[in-house]
């Protein structure tokens, strides 16, 4: 009985079929294989792809891969190992097939090789299964990072199922809203003193969300496909984006205080909030997904509607904040 290997590995998506040659074979040899496989329509179809040749030492070991299209055009009595490129992109049996699609698009590969510890070839990903792959990623990611199921069936699914893995993360967006409401409750008399302080909350919570989704997003991207990162160093140049994008909106909206509620005061105010509310929200875009990845839980469930509540309590906290200091030293 064959051996199973876990699913979503490049084990488990490899294929055997596909041309192969030894290091002291020559042009010739590789054409004559080509000829011979294209001879045999039955052959043809049992290799799966022929963007490449892979050239193999004695012990089956991987040493160097040729285009094929370097092939015609060259002498018959060329060296393949002339030619041959040595510096090789290639995967373990156990990594994650998204990082084999990473891969194989960061250096613009058409397929890529599985190698074991002795670096013995064992199979290549063909394009037709990277391209599939990619496509399969992209959905599960969408549907994680919305709160939804990680399969892609959910969406084909009965309507029942669907809202049963949708349900408990809209339940935990109306507790945020809840708590947001509170919030909100609390510094009533300050809305009631001046009510235009009401027509800036949606702007607060919805860019806190917004650019928290935005780095939790990038960030969990990276933990997927298997990118290592200084920790340290990827979390202060988040923050360095968010400084700039949070004096981006901050001149924005102070602007848009100054004018619409002739308010020098305010449009400070507003400034200051959502720069603060900005750049701490691309922190916990950061801190949430991260944490959840520490306690080997998935780090997508901590972003779409997780991190929205969050960031909708923490923007009013800070916007608040803001105002009960104009309130009480200066004058509106």
């Amino acid at each position: 009985m064959p051996k199973k290997y876990p699913e979503e590995t490049a084990r488990s998506i490899m294929t055997n079929e596909f041309p192969r040659v030894r290091h002291s074979a020559t042009i010739g040899d590789v054409l004559d294989l080509l000829f011979k496989i294209f001879e045999k329509k039955d052959k043809v179809k049992e290799i799966e792809t022929i963007n490449y040749i892979y050239v193999v030492d004695e012990k089956d070991r991987l040493v160097g891969v040729l285009s094929i299209k370097e092939i015609f055009g060259t002498p018959r009595k060329t060296k393949i190992e002339e030619m041959m490129k040595k510096d090789l992109v290639k995967v373990r049996p156990l990594v994650d097939q998204e990082r084999v699609v990473y891969l194989a698009l960061k250096h613009n590969l058409k397929a890529i090789p599985v190698v074991d510890d002795q670096n013995r070839l064992l199979g290549i990903v063909p394009s037709d299964r990277l391209l599939e792959i990619l496509n399969q990623e992209a959905a599960e990611d969408l549907l994680r990072i919305s709160g939804t199921h990680p399969k892609k069936e959910i969406i084909d699914a009965p309507p029942a199922r669907i809202a049963r893995a949708r349900l408990p993360w809209l339940f935990f967006g109306i507790l945020g809203g809840v708590v947001a409401g509170s919030i909100i409750g609390i510094f009533r008399p300050t809305l009631e003193s001046l009510m235009a302080l009401a027509l800036y909350i949606p702007v607060m919570m919805h860019s806190g969300g917004n650019i928290g989704n935005q780095s939790a997003v990038i960030f969990i991207r990276s933990l997927m496909i298997g990118n290592k990162r200084d920790l340290l160093k990827y979390f202060l140049k988040e923050i360095k984006t968010g400084l700039i994008l949070g004096l981006s909106c901050a001149l924005l909206l102070s602007l848009v205080g100054l004018i619409w509620q002739r308010s020098f005061i305010l449009g400070l105010t507003l400034g200051f909030s959502i720069f603060f509310t900005m750049v701490l929200a691309c922190a916990v875009g950061i801190f949430i997904p991260w944490l959840l990845n520490k306690l080997k839980m998935d780090p997508a469930l901590g972003a779409g509607p997780f991190i929205t509540a969050i960031e909708g309590v923490i923007s009013l906290l800070i916007y608040f904040g803001f105002v009960s200091i104009m309130l009480k030293y200066l004058v509106v």
